[in-house]
Formats: C-alpha cells, structure tokens, sequence
C-alpha cells in the first residue's frame, strides 16, 4: 500500500473547499501522528478512528472556522470601542438628567 497525506481520504475539490478543509486535515494529521501517545487498546482505536473520518475533517474545520470567527469579531469589537463607538457600549445621547433631590421612578 502507498503512503498517502489524504489521512482521512477526502476527495479533492475546488479552492474553496480545500482551504475550508485545510484545518480539519491538519487537526486529523496531528491525531494520527500522536495516536501512539494514547494508552490502551480502546483509546488507540478511537484516536485513528477519529483521524480517518471524513466527516470529522468537516468537524474540525468547522469548529476552528467559527472560532476564527468570533475571534474577529471580538477584535472588531475592541477596536470599535477604543474609536468610541464600540458596539458594546451603551447610548448615552438620551440620558434622563434631574434635579439632584428629585426621584425618577420609572413605570413598564
């Protein structure tokens, strides 16, 4: 048999498709290159199981994605609110202002 860098034997696709998967096949890659630091029989079988699952390379890469995701959006974030119009900010332009003696009780 012919070694083979496809671990999880995903066929090939457009650009798109390879670099959406490019994560997940690298995740299975370092599954299956440290399968040997997991002890017992049971633990082996399902770390290459988890290695060679196509559906896990959508898994994978799906979950680094969407934390790539939030990621920016968080850093999005962070950079709006140092500009002063962050979106985590609450609206002050129509602050209720009274005179210091008197209370506001607010009715829903």
């Amino acid at each position: 048999m012919v070694a083979r860098d496809n671990i999880a034997g995903i066929k090939k696709g457009g650009i798109i498709k390879n670099t959406f998967l490019a994560p997940g096949k690298v995740w299975q890659w370092i599954n299956y290159m440290t399968v040997g630091q997991a002890k017992g029989y049971g633990k082996v079988r399902t770390q290459t199981r988890l290695s060679r699952s196509p559906l896990m390379t959508y898994v994978y890469s799906t979950i680094f994605w969407l934390g790539m995701l939030f990621i920016s959006f968080l850093w999005y974030a962070d950079e709006t609110s140092q500009n002063g119009n962050g979106a985590f900010e609450p609206d002050h332009s129509e602050k209720i202002t009274s005179p210091p003696n008197e209370t506001i009780n607010p009715s829903f």
